[in-house]
Order: structure tokens, then sequence, then C-alpha cells
């Protein structure tokens, strides 16, 4: 029987919430599944036949250490997604790659610290209702604020505090349609699509900007269906992806402009929470996934 490493940070050995169905689903194809701390220095990762990242959450606060791993790793045993994702997808400058792509993203301004460039530097972003300021290496809404005409003295303050920490700036339009419909979160296994969330926003106009993931805790969410508009989109956003379609886990989340536009918000291909019991049929989706898990596993047993 193949063993596979879910590689988690500390605390959250539980898989999220979702191991009472993922690991009894990959038993069940024969796979015995075991969560790994990433950064526990006494795991021996040559034990096991790969690795899937499955909720390394706190990789945003030492990026360059998890990007390390990610290399680390993948030189011993197959790892899911590859490294080469995960490095890629570690930075929201991804965005870019996809739009050069041709996928409608939300427009996006990136400062990056020492340029002395702040937002009075920009004249769209001053037309623009209100602005939403964050990290290119951000999870949860960390280190992340909404701001309106008349706060962009603290929009700037926000600026100065993520680039003293040594990170790239973005800047963003809010959309309305966070705090209505919701944005939209299509998860996808191994090029299948499995099911869809809508998620409430958890950015308040003029709120203290939080340093860590609390804001996420409490964001309401529910299933909702997979139209064939939203297959397109995810699709479609999937097909621009360097290294392919078929990733063993990702999940496209998108929320509409003002014109009805879908356009991409974040594409979470390092360790995407999956919301299974979010799913139709939570044990069917589970099995999705660990047959996407399979799948990959395969030509490597």
């Amino acid at each position: 029987m193949p063993r596979l490493a879910l590689a988690v940070a500390a605390g959250y050995e539980d898989l999220g919430g979702e191991d009472e169905l993922i690991l009894p689903a990959l038993a069940e194809v024969g796979i015995d599944a075991h969560a790994t701390v990433w950064d526990d220095p006494s795991i021996e990762w040559d034990r096991f036949d790969g690795v899937v990242v499955k909720a390394t959450w706190t990789y945003t606060e030492s990026i360059d250490a998890f990007t390390a791993w990610a290399d680390r790793v993948e030189g011993l045993v197959p790892l899911a997604n590859p490294a080469a994702v995960i490095r890629w997808n570690s930075e929201k400058g991804y965005l870019t790659d996809l739009s050069d792509a041709g996928i409608a993203i939300i427009p996006t301004t990136y400062i990056g610290p020492g340029t002395g460039v702040g937002i009075a530097d920009f004249a769209d972003l001053v037309d623009w209702p209100e602005l939403v300021v964050k990290p290119t290496v951000s999870a949860g809404a960390r280190l992340s604020g909404r701001f309106g005409p008349g706060d962009r003295g603290e929009a700037q303050a926000l600026v100065d505090t993520i680039h003293g920490l040594g990170h790239e700036v973005m800047v963003q339009p809010y959309l309305p349609a966070v705090d209505v419909e919701g944005e939209t979160d299509v998860v996808v296994f191994g090029g299948q699509i499995s099911h869809a969330v809508a998620k409430g926003g958890v950015l308040a106009l003029g709120a203290e900007p939080a340093p860590d993931e609390r804001l996420a805790i409490d964001q309401w969410s529910r299933p909702t269906p997979v139209t064939d508009e939203l297959t397109a989109f995810a699709v479609a956003v999937l097909a621009a992806v360097p290294g392919g379609p078929h990733l063993v886990q990702a999940r496209v989340d998108s929320v509409l402009d003002h014109h009805g536009t879908r356009r991409l918000m974040e594409l979470e291909l390092i360790e995407p929470y999956l919301f299974l019991n979010a799913a139709p049929d939570p044990r069917a989706a589970a099995a999705t996934y660990t047959s996407a898990i399979a799948a990959w596993l395969g030509p490597h047993r």
C-alpha cells in the first residue's frame, strides 16, 4: 500500500476539518495517508511515496522557507501540486501572467518596496470609488484593507506598512458584488470540476487591517450551482496555468464586476480549502479528490 503525506501546518492535523472525509476515501483506493507538518525537521519525506500539500496555511509567513521546502521535497518524492506551480502561485503577481493569457482579472496595480512610488502616483487609483490594498503574499485577508475616497492617506499608510515588511503591494478596485452575491469558488480535482461555493466579503470599509488570517474565520459560505458559465471560466483559467489544467487540486475564485463580467480574484493552487462539506454529496466529492490523487500517484508507485 503506497504511503502518502498530506502536508499541513502545525495545528491543522485534522486536514482543516476534512480528515473524516479524506482519510477513509484514500484508504478505500488503497492509499495509506498521514497528516504531516511541513516544517517539522524530523520528517523523513523520502519514506513516503508522494506528498500532497493540503493545509499548509502558515506558509505566507515564511514564503522563502516554504518554497525551498517544496523544492527539497520534490527532489525526493513526487509533490502535488508541483514545486514550480507552488512557486508561481505563491505571489499574486501570477495574475499578470493570466491576464496576458486572456483571462479577465480584477484590474491590479503593483507597487514594489523601495520604488518611492505611492497611491497618489496612479491617476486611475484616485478615480476608483473604493480600493483594496494587500500584500502579494497573503492569505485569509491578512494585512488587507478596504478604503473609500476619503481614506487615501490610510491606504498609503498600509502600503508603507507592507513595504516595511519587504513585500510588494497590490491595489485593486473593490467590487460591490462581493457584498451582495459574494465571490464564487469552483473546486477542481485532476481537471474535473467537483463543486462550487459562494463566499461573503470580509473587508469592512475603513476597518483596521488584521495582522493574521482571523477575518476568514467568520466568513460565510454556502453551496452554489456549477453553471455552464462558471465551468467555462474555470476551464479557461486552468488552461492558462503553467503546467497544464490537470493539477491534483485547484480552486478558481471569481466575482462579477459592475458590468456582469466574471473576473478572477485568486487562483488557489497551493493548499486550497476544498469545501468538501459544502458539496452536494461530500463523500462523492472526497472520492473525486482521492481519485485524482490516486491517478497522479499511480505512475510513481
